[in-house]
């Protein structure tokens, strides 16, 4: 790589409309008297976090049986799709994703 010039490096500038946000931060906690709300959680909740985790990690990611069965489904010919519902799917599909972007 080659870096061309000679001087001092210039401090980042603050990204266009980031100056705002600041300043509403800011007034929120005013109007908080000054303490912004903190999550706080007890030991009691980390044995749970630990045991969801526990469960979580017991748990094989993807069923095999359920990918088996469907790939031999699939290889024999006798996997049938129901193109009616395969259809209204992909309307619910579009008709979702169209009202996310409104």
């Amino acid at each position: 790589m080659y870096i061309d010039g000679v001087g001092p490096v210039e401090p980042p500038k603050p990204v266009q409309g980031t100056e705002g946000a600041k300043k509403e931060k800011s007034r929120e906690v005013r109007e908080n008297k000054g303490t912004p709300h903190i999550d706080t959680f007890s030991r009691g909740d980390t044995a749970v976090i630990d045991e969801l985790k526990k469960k979580i990690e017991s748990v094989d990611p993807v069923r095999y049986d359920l990918v088996n069965e469907l790939k031999k489904a699939v290889e024999s010919g006798s996997y049938v799709v129901d193109v009616t519902k395969l259809a209204s799917r992909i309307i619910e599909e579009m008709e979702g994703s169209e009202g996310a972007e409104k």
